[in-house]
């Protein structure tokens, strides 16, 4: 039976404790099926228990009524003997049906008296990693990935690791997100979610540092006087200005003259200096840029042969940030550093003080 597609009675199937929680819109999937049919079959094991497969299952089931579905026979002792071909695997099963059939195969090994006692002797010391190897994950750590995408991974970026459009290793960062963020994500494609999920790895890594929000009050503050007209390094979700520069289409190598400018760059370390240098030298070109900068740096070297030539204002106290995509502030000691043809160096008098700030924009003006 290896390898062959029966119909099965929907009854007869034995789904058993699944980890996966989110189906999704399994309505809209059913409606899918109908129009495009079952473009990949569930995965059973000779006893009928469920191996993968189980979305499909219940839309079958439970929207569209029906009795029986299409249904692969997983042959899980000659996957575990290795007469299942890797390059059949990978053929043949998605990356979450591959993972479906590791865990299968590691239940298939404690299993007991479920095997002979020759096969056990044989397997006894099957390992996750061996399993992995198996079903053409490449090892544990393809597996674990995998895993990750398949437990907290909307039904969405699933799908887009299943169908190739996005690695394991880019799924997996993305899982690591909330639900409402993937769907954000996948929406914009899938180019944009390789780059997402690159700057998720990076931060981790500490190449880059997570992207801090501009607080709305600071902006306002600042935008009264300045009327900026571009955003120079932003997300699409929290850009300030009707024109702005993503990381993908990076400010760095545009141009920026002529424009009044609103640049809270990345804070890491490895990247902040290019910003400040880029700013100081389209300030020769015409730009106006007010920039946020981390006090902490002013004994770094960018600081001391550019903001010196530019208008530095203090703030009273430390200022709050929403990192994106996440429910966690952080508290920064930031400094608003201004390049410009007419600007003036040196310091700009009072620090800005955020009630301040606020008191002065609630406070109705009054006509003489």
């Amino acid at each position: 039976m290896k390898n062959q597609i029966i119909e099965v009675k929907i009854s007869d199937i034995k789904i058993g404790h699944r980890h996966r929680k989110d189906m999704g819109d399994v309505e809209d999937f059913a409606l899918s099926i109908k129009e495009n049919g079952l473009l990949q079959p569930i995965g059973i094991t000779p006893k009928n228990e469920l191996v993968f497969g189980e979305r499909r299952l219940r839309a079958y089931r439970d929207v569209m009524r029906s009795e029986t579905i299409p249904a692969r026979i997983i042959d899980v002792p000659s996957i575990l003997h290795c007469q299942f071909a890797e390059n059949t695997m990978r053929k043949d099963f998605t990356v979450s049906e591959r993972v479906a059939i590791v865990d299968a195969l590691r239940s298939y090994k404690h299993g007991g008296d479920r095997r002979s006692k020759q096969i056990r002797n044989i397997d006894d010391d099957l390992t996750v990693d061996q399993a992995a190897k198996r079903a053409d994950l490449g090892g544990k750590d393809g597996y674990a990935r995998a895993k990750k995408v398949v437990e907290k991974g909307i039904p969405e970026l699933v799908n887009a690791m299943d169908s190739n459009k996005l690695s394991i290793v880019a799924a997996s960062e993305l899982s690591k997100c909330e639900p409402d963020e993937q769907k954000s994500v996948l929406k914009k494609g899938a180019e944009h979610a390789k780059w997402y999920a690159n700057r998720i790895r990076k931060q981790k890594n500490d190449v880059s540092t997570p992207e801090y929000e501009t607080p709305q009050w600071l902006f306002d503050h600042l935008d009264q006087e300045f009327h900026f007209t571009l955003d120079a390094a932003a997300l699409p979700e929290n850009a300030k200005c009707e024109t702005f520069f993503t990381p993908e289409s990076d400010g760095l190598k545009q141009s920026w003259a002529g424009q009044t400018v609103w640049c809270n760059p990345p804070f890491s370390k490895h990247e902040i200096g290019d910003w400040v240098k880029k700013a100081y030298n389209e300030s020769k070109n015409g730009a106006t840029t007010v920039m946020l900068l981390p006090s902490a740096y002013k004994d770094y070297r960018w600081w001391k042969n550019c903001c010196v030539h530019g208008n530095i204002r203090f703030l009273h106290d430390y200022v709050r940030f929403r990192r994106h995509g996440e429910k966690t502030t952080a508290y920064l000691d930031v400094t608003v550093v201004i390049f410009g043809p007419d600007i003036i160096p040196g310091s700009a008098g009072a620090p800005i003080i955020k009630a301040n700030v606020e008191a002065a924009s609630t406070t109705p003006s009054t006509v003489a």
